[in-house]
Parts: C-alpha cells; structure tokens; sequence
C-alpha cells in the first residue's frame, strides 16, 4: 500500500483528476524532499529575470484552448486560487517549464523547454496573459497563463532577500515582489 501525502488523505473528497489536486499533491512531494515551492507577486517579466538570478526551476501553468473553444479567463479569475474553476472551461491545464527569459530592446522573451515562446514587455503582468500557440499542422490555438510556481532548494527568507536586493538596483513600477506560499 503506496503512503499518500497529508494533503491526499485529508483531500480525498477532492477529484483526482483535477489540477488544484495535483499540483498539491506535486508540491507536497517536492516539500518532503527538503525543496521551497511558492509563488512571486506580482509576476512580471522583470519579476521572473530577477528570480533567473538565484538556483530554482520556474513553472508556468497555463491553459490550453482550441480556436472553437477560446475563452479566456479574467485576470481576477487566472490564478491558482480559481484553478478549479479554470479546469472546468473548455481548456486543458499543461506545465511549462521556463528555459530561459531574454531581454531585449525592451521586450522579453519568455522560452520553455517546450519550445513555446511567449513576449512582453518588463512590467508586463503574466498572470492571465493570453497569447498565441503556433502548430505545425496550422491549427490556430490559444494559450492563458494562470498561474506559475518557482521550486529552489534555497529558503522563501533568502528567495526575498534575494528579489529585495535586485529591485533595490532595479526598481519596479508596482512596488516590490514578494514570495508567497501555495497550496
């Protein structure tokens, strides 16, 4: 008999199919092997180039639309706190994993090691960002970032500290960017 985490046994009445219980499930595993998971707000491109400068794996959870059934969410909607609500829309929920984030003439590029490119500006907020899916059999498709995760072996004290210092060299628009815990 496999040892489900805590989450699991107190969640049982939860679908298991769904991608809130998942993603718990996931972070719950991540935690037990001694790794931080928490979220930046607000999440800007400039917020995730800052957190490029420190050793940890940033994810981005985005929903996948068809052309048929494109309809985004509002941003108020789009974040993890709605991902239930998110996986009932006609889209599915995927995981990207950031490559890399390039800056340049102002603009940056977001990369995953998918392949899928995604461009804003710095102060750009990501949260709800919906952006085009290029297909090699040219169906149109769509995409909604709702939500992102950030994975370091480094503490949430030393990932602020971190973002503290960066944004003092580089100050930002909509105040400071702070780490907050998930679920």
């Amino acid at each position: 008999m496999s040892r489900l985490p805590n989450c699991a046994k107190s969640n049982r009445n939860i679908d298991d199919r769904s991608p809130s219980y998942k993603l718990k499930f996931l972070f719950t595993a991540l935690r037990r092997n001694n790794l931080t998971v928490l979220g930046v707000r607000p999440t800007s491109y400039e917020t995730l180039y800052a957190l490029g400068g420190i050793p940890a794996l940033t994810c981005l959870v985005v929903l996948h639309f068809d052309q048929s059934g494109f309809t985004p969410l509002d941003r108020a909607s789009s974040h993890f706190s709605n991902l239930a609500h998110s996986f009932e829309s006609t889209g599915s929920v995927k995981l990207h994993i950031i490559e890399r984030l390039q800056s340049r003439n102002g603009v940056y590029a977001i990369r995953t090691m998918d392949g899928i490119t995604i461009k804003g500006l710095p102060n750009d907020i990501i949260t709800g960002q919906v952006f085009p899916l290029d297909r090699a059999n040219d169906e149109s498709a769509y995409a909604q970032i709702i939500g992102h995760f950030t994975v370091s072996q480094l503490s949430s004290f030393d990932i602020d500290a971190h973002l503290e210092e960066w944004f003092r060299k580089y100050p930002y628009v909509f105040g400071e960017p702070r780490s907050h815990p998930l679920p």
